[in-house]
């Protein structure tokens, strides 16, 4: 019962989750994100004319960040309800690891599978660089904007859809919930009049 063992038990339910969503539907939506980077970005051009395929232009492809939102929503869900679902809680609420650990190793297990999806963005991103002809990658600005900016803010909104998921006894009120936060969050701030950055979870003074 120690904070050890704790730890190990946290891990253990991480690796579990990651496996789950990676080997489940979700899957097919994590690959489909480097794919769109793909296509979205071997068409780089302005007004018909060609771009140079440098870093910054590769960091700056957005059409995937919805994908990621949904993928975050629907991966919650899962995670959370998995138990449930199986008809194996009350076996699991059984088990002598406190519901916090649980809670903590879906995190992990989550924030990992957002890892991964960065990591294949990067790779997409340098692949259209290769397929471009344009060799001058630069991994710190990758790892900087991928990795250092945008991956916790995803990680920020994975935190809040699984507590959506908890604090809500039903799975499909808690995804409508989870995607009226997204949309809060993404597309409807401006029309709410949420244009404070500190009025709106998860949101940053933006970054160039």
């Amino acid at each position: 019962f120690g904070v050890a063992t704790h730890l190990r038990q946290a891990f253990a339910i991480a690796r579990e989750s990651f496996e789950m969503i990676v080997l489940s539907w979700g899957g097919l939506i994590v690959a489909a994100v480097p794919a769109l980077v793909v296509a979205n970005g071997i068409q780089l051009t302005h007004m018909g004319v060609p771009l140079i395929a440098t870093t910054e232009r590769m960091t700056a492809l957005r059409g995937h960040s919805a994908i990621v939102w949904l993928l975050i929503a629907f991966c919650a869900g899962e995670l959370v309800w998995r138990e449930r679902e199986s008809r194996v809680s009350e076996i699991t609420d059984a088990a002598p690891v406190p519901e916090s650990v649980c809670f903590l190793g879906k995190f992990m297990g989550l924030s990992l599978m957002l890892v991964l999806v960065q990591a294949l963005v990067v790779g997409a991103g340098i692949f259209n660089q290769a397929f471009l002809g344009h060799a001058d990658f630069q991994f710190d600005v990758y790892g900087r904007t991928l990795l250092g900016l945008q991956l916790p803010r995803y990680i920020v909104i994975a935190g809040l859809a699984l507590v959506v998921h908890v604090l809500v006894n039903h799975k499909y009120v808690a995804h409508l919930l989870v995607a009226i936060a997204l949309i809060l969050v993404g597309p409807a701030r401006g029309v709410l009049g949420l244009e404070h950055n500190l009025l709106v979870y998860g949101s940053d003074p933006g970054w160039s």
